[in-house]
């Protein structure tokens, strides 16, 4: 009995955040940007969301050194949107110490992102009786599957992170 005991697995074991399945989505064309597995957190006076890892769809500019009297000394990366161009924030490089808290994470500005529930309908779909298939609807069906692609990768990421957890033992003392 008391092996069996120390084989049990409980959920609580994988320290799992309640919003696990959260994707942010660029608020002007809808492509994925990053989840909440990559969540380091938010800074409310900043009105951004830190992530660790963000989505192909993320593109870092030229490094810019900040003069803005808040970040004064800065050194950061401009993240815009590979599909609309659309700025979606910075990457800092260096910080003062007391903006150590952003150096090293993707400082993504909320007023650009959606957060969507993995399974919410992002965009009404277009009905086969209302739109001729044409080269345009193409494209568009095209850009669908790779923002259908990007999600999926994330979901197969986190599922082997997730069998790792429940397939080592916590314990591996003899």
């Amino acid at each position: 009995m008391e092996g069996e005991d120390a084989c049990r697995f409980r959920l609580s074991d994988l320290n799992r955040r309640i919003d696990y399945g959260t994707v942010y989505v660029c608020e002007y064309c809808q492509v994925p940007i990053g989840d909440t597995n990559d969540w380091s957190g938010e800074h409310v006076d900043d009105n951004v969301v830190l992530l660790k890892a963000v989505s192909w769809f993320v593109k870092r500019g030229i490094q810019v050194t900040s003069d803005d009297p808040e970040d004064a000394g800065s050194k950061y990366l401009p993240l815009s949107c590979r599909k609309c161009d659309n700025l979606l924030g910075k990457f800092y490089s260096f910080t003062p110490t007391h903006l150590n808290y952003k150096l090293d994470l993707y400082n993504i500005d909320n007023t650009v992102i959606r957060g969507c529930k993995l399974g919410e309908n992002l965009q009404k779909k277009i009905s086969a009786s209302e739109t001729p298939f044409t080269l345009e609807t193409c494209h568009y069906y095209e850009d669908e599957i790779k923002k259908e692609m990007v999600v999926l990768e994330m979901l197969q990421d986190k599922l082997l992170q997730l069998e790792d957890d429940i397939l080592t033992p916590a314990d591996q003392s003899p």
